[in-house]
């Protein structure tokens, strides 16, 4: 029996794997243990949303289904346009009028030489 004892006791216990795999977690770090990082550092995840930038845009892209002659596109970007344009400030309106304008009179005239 002692010998027995002494053969368990020198015996190493074979490592399983699902010790491993079944690892127990790690305590979560307490709030008082992290260090606030200063606001600046952080990275910026999006910018302000610009309506003139995306007015403008939209007038490319009418300009361009007008040379396509895609009517019924350039005639939906116009809308969508204009619907950006109504809720947009005075000061916002004078920055993209011109170019709305321009894009009118190209739309009214690419129309005027569609030949049904």
């Amino acid at each position: 029996i002692q010998k027995a004892i002494e053969g368990i006791k020198g015996h190493k216990e074979k490592k399983s794997i699902f010790k491993g795999i079944f690892k127990t977690k790690k305590s979560k770090p307490k709030l008082r243990d992290i260090e606030e990082l200063p606001v600046e550092s952080m990275p910026k995840t999006f910018d302000k949303h610009d309506k003139v930038e995306d007015v403008l845009n939209m007038a490319h892209k009418a300009r361009n289904a007008l040379m396509e002659f895609d009517l019924d596109k350039a005639k939906s970007i116009y809308m969508e346009i204009m619907r950006i344009y109504n809720g947009l400030s005075n000061k916002e309106k004078e920055k993209v009028y011109h170019d709305i304008k321009d894009l009118y009179s190209e739309r009214k005239n690419a129309e005027s030489l569609n030949i049904k």
